[in-house]
């Protein structure tokens, strides 16, 4: 469970064209995903400390994280694409055995397979049961995103930079 939110970076046209014209594709979603861990990082670490602050086992604190989605291949026009994705990780199986240890479940291979399943409780709650919300990944999108955003447009360019010398220093040992 992540919360889906698509962010549109004004002003980095020049960069990105630059990135898909002049690097390998896998390079570029390299630069990209990097840039994205670098800038969001605050925002994962927030997200961790609201979750621990309820009741529980801490298994969803320990299963959020930061990754790069492996489904999307490539954009539209064949550009580089990539999809990052914050939120609990349900194959994070540290997390997974302790939240089966805490609450006294059988440690089958199963139950670790099926993995941690209930993130969208907590961020959400359920009015039908009379459990309320707890949201820990929104709030951290309001407290870091903007700040995330600014650091992805100031980290962008010199990553590009980099990895633009890094092929031209490969091209040059040949």
């Amino acid at each position: 469970m992540a919360i889906k939110t698509d962010f549109k970076v004004e002003g980095l046209k020049e960069l990105t064209q630059t990135l898909t014209r002049e690097l390998p594709a896998k390079t570029g979603a390299t630069v990209v995903a990097s840039t994205f861990r670098r800038s969001f990082r605050p925002m994962v670490k927030t997200a961790k400390q609201k979750a621990a602050a309820g009741p529980g086992s801490g298994a969803l604190a320990q299963s959020i994280g930061m990754w790069r989605d492996r489904k999307v291949r490539g954009g539209r026009s064949g550009k580089t694409a990539v999809r990052m994705r914050i939120g609990p990780k349900r194959s994070n199986r540290k997390a997974i055995l302790r939240y089966l240890t805490f609450y006294g479940k059988e440690l089958s291979a199963k139950r670790i397979n099926a993995g941690i399943r209930h993130g969208h409780f907590v961020e959400y709650g359920v009015p039908s049961r009379g459990i309320s919300a707890r949201p820990f990944l929104r709030p951290a999108l309001d407290i870091h995103g903007k700040e995330g955003i600014n650091n992805f447009a100031d980290l962008f360019g010199k990553e590009i930079d980099k990895a633009l010398s890094k092929k031209s220093f490969k091209r040059r040992s040949r």
